[in-house]
C-alpha cells in the first residue's frame, strides 16, 4: 500500500500550499534548524530525526515560519492505519486542536479521519490530508471560517495601546528578609510544576473559539471559572494559596513562569514563584523579573503587559531572554498597591508566541483581584486574633464596623484592677512549672469574667490584672458591666481552690478595686506591641482603690463614681465604707463595698447609720451604735476599723476632728 498523503494548507479561506507527503511524517512550525520554506515537507537530517512512542520519523511537513509562534514546532504526527485510514496524534502537550467535525484533538490523543480529514490550528489555520489527490477544489472552498477575529497585532494598533516595556531587575531569592508582618517571607518562596492535565490555557481557548464552528461560550465561561476558583480554595494568603494562583495563572494565559511579589518599598519580594511543567527550573528562576514593567505597572495601577514586537528595540536588547510579559497589581485595604502578580514567557522555552491580549491581562486581573481579596482575609484574621485576645466578640464586631474606634479620644470609662491575694506566699513554695501553671488558670479565668461582660483585657502586671468597658464603643451601663464581672471574679474563688487544693499550702482571695471617670483611651501600648486601654486620673484612683481592698479587709471596693452610676442594678449591693485619702491622691475618695444580693441588709443598713454619725462628729453614737454592730457580726472588718477609729478620735478630744480617713500606703 501506497504510504502516500495529499495535504492543502489554508488560512481565512486562502490556500497557502498544498502536495505530497509520505506518511509517517510531523506537522509544526519552522525551527531555527530547519531552513525549509513553508508550506513544504522536509526531509530531517539523519541527526535531528524524531523519535516518537520509539519510532523514528524522519519527515515533517513545515506549516508556519519560525516567526509565527502560534503553531507548536511538533504539532502533530501523521500516519497511516492497516486499513489505509488517516491517523492524526496531537504531540503537543497543551495545545488542544479541532476536528472539521468540531471534535477536540486534545493533547496526546490519537483520532482516525478516515481517508480524508481537517485539522484546525489557532490563527484559523487549516491543514486538509486526503488519501486520494485532489482533482478539484472540492476542500479548496471548504476551509473553516474563523467564529471571531483576533485581535491584529499591527503596529498601529499597538501604538493605540501603549503598553510597559522592560528592563533588567533583580532575580527572585531563595531566602529572603522578615516582612512586615513579622512572617518570614522565605517560607512562603517555592517552586511549583503545573503539568500537562490543565484544564485551560489562552491558546486552546483561542483554538477551541476559532474555525467554521458553533463556539461553546457558557461551557468556556464555566471551565474559565473553575480554573480560577481552584485558586481559591486554600487558606487565604497561605503559601498554598498563592502557589495556586500561580498554577492557574499558568493554565489559563500560557505562561512559562509566574510569581506573587509582595511590594516593600521600591523592591519586590517573592513569596511564590510556579513554572511550567518541564521548564527547566533552575535555569528559569535565574532569568530576571523587569523592574521596568513592575514599576509601570506600579505607577499606572493597572494590569500592565508588553510584547516585543512593537518595543522599542534599544531597550528590548538587554533583556532577550524574555518573549511576552504581563504584571498585574495587588491591592492592600486602602487601596495602595501591596504587591503584583506577574507572569512572562521565555525565549526558547515558550510554545507559544501570541501576545498576551485583553483576555489573559482580564483573566490575570481576576487572579491578582482574588490575591488582593485573599491577603485583606489574612489581615482581617490576624487583626481579629491579636483582638480577640483584649476584646469580646460583641465589642470587636463594634471594631470591625467602625475602625475609627481604636483611635485615641477621651471616654467615660469603668477601669477595674484586680490583684490575687497570697501570690507570694503560694509562688514560694511551688515549683516555678506548678506556679505558671496556677497563675496561668487563674488570669484566664478571670479574664473570662471581663470578656463575658464586654470589657476590654487592658493588661496583666504580675498576679494583678486590669480591664475597662466603655470603650472602644460606648457603653451606657459601663459601671454595672464592672461590677457584675466583679462579682463574678470573686465567686471563682472557691472553684479555683477546690481545683488546685492537692498543691497549694494555704489559701488565697482577690482585691479588686473600681472607678468610673472621663479618660483617655487608645493604644497605649507602642508600635511594636499593641495595647488598647485608658490613662489618667480616673485608672489611678482605681488602682489606688483596689490596694485599699488590703487595708480595709473587704475583696471588692468600688468608688462613690461607679456607685452613682451603677445604683439601679438589682444584681448587686453597696455598702459605703468610709471617705479616704489615698496616697498620690489630693481629692477624698468615697469608697463603696461591693456585694451580692446575699449580702447582708440589716449589716449595711447600721454600718451606714453609724457612719454618717461619725462623718457628723456625734463619736458616741457611733461608738455605740458600731459596738452592737461587733456583737452581731465579730468578722466585719469595716466595722472594727471604723469603731476603732471612733474610740482613738474619743480618747483624743484635742485632736482636730477629720471624717477623712488618711492612709499612709498604697
Amino acid at each position: 500500500m501506497t504510504a502516500v498523503i495529499y495535504y492543502q494548507f489554508f488560512q481565512h479561506a486562502r490556500l497557502l500550499g498544498e502536495g505530497s507527503v509520505v506518511a509517517p511524517f510531523t506537522v509544526g512550525r519552522q525551527t531555527d534548524a530547519e531552513n525549509s520554506p513553508p508550506v513544504s515537507v522536509l526531509d530531517l537530517p539523519q541527526n535531528t530525526r524524531q523519535y516518537i512512542s520509539n519510532e523514528c520519523i524522519g519527515r515533517k511537513l513545515v506549516i508556519v515560519p519560525i516567526s509565527n509562534r502560534s503553531v507548536p514546532r511538533l504539532s502533530l504526527k501523521i500516519d497511516l492505519d492497516d486499513s489505509g485510514n488517516i491517523s492524526a496524534r496531537n504531540l503537543h502537550r497543551a495545545v488542544e486542536l479541532r476536528l472539521r467535525s468540531d471534535e477536540l484533538l486534545r493533547p496526546n490523543e490519537q483520532t482516525l479521519l478516515g481517508t480524508s480529514g481537517s485539522i484546525c490550528f489557532p490563527d484559523q489555520y487549516e491543514l486538509c490530508l486526503m488519501r486520494n489527490e485532489p482533482s478539484s477544489s472540492e476542500y479548496r472552498d471548504q476551509p473553516t471560517t474563523p467564529a471571531f477575529k483576533q485581535k491584529t497585532n499591527s503596529r498601529a494598533e499597538a501604538q493605540a495601546h501603549p503598553q510597559a516595556a522592560y528592563s533588567t531587575g533583580t532575580p527572585p531569592n531563595v531566602r529572603l528578609p522578615e516582612l512586615a508582618d513579622g512572617s518570614d517571607s522565605s517560607h512562603y518562596l517555592f517552586s511549583e510544576s503545573v503539568g500537562d492535565s490543565a484544564d485551560l490555557s489562552s491558546t486552546r481557548l483561542l483554538s477551541m473559539m476559532g474555525g467554521n464552528r458553533a463556539v461553546n461560550h457558557q461551557e468556556i465561561a464555566i471551565r474559565l471559572v473553575r480554573t480560577a476558583l481552584e485558586a481559591f480554595k486554600e487558606p487565604p494568603g497561605s503559601k498554598e494559596f498563592f502557589a495556586a494562583a500561580g498554577r492557574a495563572a499558568i493554565q489559563m494565559i500560557d505562561l512559562d513562569r509566574v510569581a506573587v511579589l509582595l511590594r516593600r518599598g521600591d523592591a519586590w519580594e517573592c513569596r511564590a514563584l510556579s513554572f511550567r511543567s518541564g521548564l527547566d527550573q533552575s535555569r528559569a528562576a535565574a532569568r530576571e523579573f523587569s523592574q521596568t514593567l513592575l514599576k509601570r505597572m506600579a505607577a499606572s495601577g493597572q494590569t500592565t503587559c508588553v510584547d516585543p514586537n512593537f518595543e522599542d528595540q534599544s531597550m528590548w536588547r538587554s533583556i532577550t531572554e524574555i518573549d511576552r510579559a504581563v504584571a498585574s497589581p495587588i491591592f492592600g485595604n486602602n487601596k495602595e498597591i501591596v504587591g503584583a502578580l506577574y507572569g512572562d514567557r521565555l525565549i526558547g522555552e515558550s510554545e507559544n508566541n501570541q501576545p498576551i491580549g485583553e483576555l489573559e491581562a482580564a483573566l490575570l486581573e481576576v487572579l491578582a483581584s482574588g490575591i488582593s481579596s485573599s491577603l485583606a482575609i489574612k489581615q482581617e484574621q490576624r487583626l481579629r486574633s491579636s483582638m480577640a485576645q483584649f476584646f469580646s466578640p460583641v465589642v470587636l464586631d463594634q471594631l470591625r464596623a467602625d475602625r475609627t474606634l481604636l483611635d485615641g479620644r477621651v471616654a467615660d470609662v469603668s477601669v477595674l484592677f484586680c490583684d490575687i491575694r497570697g501570690f507570694s506566699s503560694v509562688s514560694e513554695k511551688l515549683s516555678p512549672a506548678q506556679t505558671i501553671a496556677w497563675i496561668n488558670d487563674v488570669l484566664t479565668t478571670l479574664s473570662e469574667c471581663v470578656l463575658a461582660h464586654d470589657g476590654v483585657l487592658v493588661d496583666y502586671i504580675g498576679d494583678e490584672l486590669m480591664a475597662m468597658w466603655g470603650a472602644p464603643g460606648k457603653q451606657a451601663d459601663h459601671a454595672q458591666r464592672a461590677c457584675r464581672a466583679a462579682l463574678d471574679m470573686l465567686a471563682q474563688i472557691e472553684p479555683l481552690g477546690a481545683k488546685w487544693n492537692h498543691i497549694l499550702p494555704t489559701r488565697f482571695g482577690l482585691g479588686i478595686g473600681i472607678n468610673s471617670g472621663p479618660a483617655s483611651v487608645g493604644n497605649t501600648g507602642s508600635t511594636k506591641k499593641f495595647k488598647y486601654g485608658p490613662i489618667g486620673n480616673t485608672v489611678n484612683v482605681a488602682s489606688r482603690v483596689q490596694g485599699v481592698t488590703k487595708q480595709i479587709g473587704v475583696p471588692g471596693l468600688i468608688t462613690g463614681e461607679t456607685a452613682q452610676l451603677a445604683k439601679s442594678s438589682a444584681h448587686f449591693q453597696t455598702r459605703r465604707l468610709a471617705k479616704v485619702r489615698a496616697v498620690g491622691i489630693d481629692k477624698p475618695i468615697d469608697l463603696h463595698q461591693l456585694g451580692g444580693r446575699e449580702t447582708a441588709p440589716d449589716l449595711c443598713r447600721r454600718y451606714e447609720e453609724a457612719l454618717d454619725a461619725y462623718e457628723a462628729n456625734n463619736l458616741k453614737l457611733a461608738a455605740g451604735r458600731l459596738a452592737a454592730m461587733v456583737q452581731d457580726y465579730p468578722d466585719d472588718g469595716p466595722t472594727i476599723i471604723l469603731l476603732s477609729r471612733t474610740v482613738e478620735m474619743l480618747t483624743q478630744p484635742d485632736r482636730k476632728f477629720d471624717p477623712v480617713w488618711s492612709l499612709t500606703q498604697k
